[in-house]
């Protein structure tokens, strides 16, 4: 998906600097929908729609975005969308914690229930084991 041409270079640039920072939170993707907050001198949310792999709706809360310009809040949130991993490093979770309590059974329908949502995690999950198995 080419999105950067949708942003002013400045813009982009400070886009970026919130997702190294991590200021997006909350970053949710339910098929075709994004939202997340942003947080910087204030909290904004942002929703992206996207349709046959293009945007085609950004919505922010913040006062520059009212006048139709795409803004860094949206940039931050494309960027977590082109690379998730910055979200977690953010994260006070201890997910060797969580995963370590679950039992075989929640483990194995939560694995489903994710691979079934999200292929890309499915071709990686595959490819590993392969990789790990010699299947």
């Amino acid at each position: 998906m080419m999105w950067k041409n949708l942003f002013r270079s400045h813009i982009l640039d400070r886009g970026y600097e919130y997702y190294r920072d991590g200021a997006e939170k909350n970053f949710l993707r339910n098929d075709n929908l994004i939202s997340a907050d942003v947080v910087g001198n204030e909290d904004y949310e942002v929703t992206i729609e996207i349709k046959n792999g293009e945007i085609d709706y950004m919505y922010c809360s913040c006062p520059y975005a009212t006048d139709d310009n795409n803004c860094k809040h949206m940039a931050a949130v494309l960027f977590e969308l082109e690379n998730p991993s910055n979200s977690t490093k953010e994260s006070n979770v201890d997910l060797d914690k969580l995963v370590s309590n679950l039992s075989k059974k929640e483990m194995k329908g939560l694995l489903i229930e994710i691979f079934n949502q999200d292929e890309n995690l499915l071709n990686k999950f595959l490819l590993s084991i392969t990789k790990d198995f010699n299947f």
